[in-house]
């Protein structure tokens, strides 16, 4: 919803404003859900960070163009 604000949207779920909420409105990936991706990846846990990346995009409604853009 592009014409919802933040605090619109906050108050309508229950008032109080946390950095979730905004990241979850924003639609964006938070900084360090990405980092831990990459690091699992890096370290060879590749379903771990498999499962990551699949929650980012299916849970979170991310596209992989948003996610390679916080990278």
């Amino acid at each position: 919803m592009p014409w919802l604000s933040p605090r619109l949207a906050a108050a309508a779920a229950g008032g109080s404003i946390d950095e979730k909420i905004v990241y979850d409105i924003a639609a964006k990936a938070h900084h360090k859900e990405i980092t831990m991706m990459l690091s699992s990846a890096v370290q060879g846990h590749f379903s771990e960070a498999r499962s990551k990346l699949y929650d980012l995009l299916i849970g979170d409604g991310l596209s992989g163009e948003e996610i390679i853009k916080e990278i």
